[in-house]
C-alpha cells in the first residue's frame, strides 16, 4: 500500500503527516524550534527530523516525500530560512533514499482543496473534514496533510519509482 508523508516548513518548525492511498491518517509529526538564531533554529530542527525520521520513514514505510516548496512571503531573510529548513528535509529524505517531490502551494491546494487560492479557513475546514478536529492540531498539520493527500492523488505520476536510485 503506498504511502506519502507531506512536509510543510516554516523557518520555526517543520510539520510532517503521513496518509496511505486510502487516505487514511497514519501518523503525524511536528517539530518546532524556539530559538532566536537562525542558524541554530536549522540544525534544531533538522536534528529532530533526522532522530525521528527512522520511525516516520521505515517504520510506516513511506514510498515518498511531498514537500511544499518555498515560497517569498514577507522578506527575502524569512524565504532564505524557510529555502534552508526545505533543503534540510531533502537531505534526510536522500540520506534514507526516500525519494521527493516539491510542489508548490498553488498547485497542491488546487489538487486538493478545488482552487489554488484556498485560505487557510478553508484548508483547516477541509483537513478536519477529512481526518478529524483531534489529529488536525494546527494549521501547518493541515497543511502538510493535505499536501500528502496532493501526493496520494498524484504518485502516479510524480515519480517512476523503478528508476529513481541514490549514487
Amino acid at each position: 500500500m503506498i504511502k506519502v508523508a507531506g512536509f510543510d516548513c516554516s523557518s520555526k518548525n517543520i510539520a510532517c503527516v503521513i496518509l496511505n492511498e486510502d487516505k487514511k491518517l497514519i501518523k503525524s509529526g511536528f517539530f518546532e524550534s524556539k530559538l532566536k538564531s537562525v542558524d541554530l533554529r536549522l540544525v534544531q530542527l533538522i536534528e529532530r527530523l533526522d532522530y525521528n525520521a527512522v520511525f516516520l520513514f521505515f517504520k510506516c514505510e513511506v514510498n515518498y516525500v511531498t514537500i511544499e516548496s518555498p515560497i517569498y512571503i514577507q522578506n527575502a531573510k524569512a524565504a532564505l530560512g524557510i529555502s534552508q529548513i526545505i533543503g534540510g528535509v531533502k537531505a534526510i529524505c536522500a540520506r534514507y533514499g526516500i525519494p521527493f517531490i516539491s510542489v508548490d502551494n498553488k498547485v497542491w491546494k488546487a489538487g486538493t482543496i478545488g482552487h489554488g487560492n484556498a485560505t487557510k479557513e478553508e484548508i483547516m475546514k477541509f483537513a478536519i473534514d477529512n481526518w478529524g478536529r483531534e489529529n488536525m492540531c494546527n494549521q501547518d498539520i493541515c497543511d502538510a496533510a493535505c499536501i500528502s493527500l496532493y501526493g496520494i492523488l498524484n504518485y502516479k505520476k510524480a515519480i517512476n519509482f523503478k528508476k529513481w536510485r541514490l549514487i
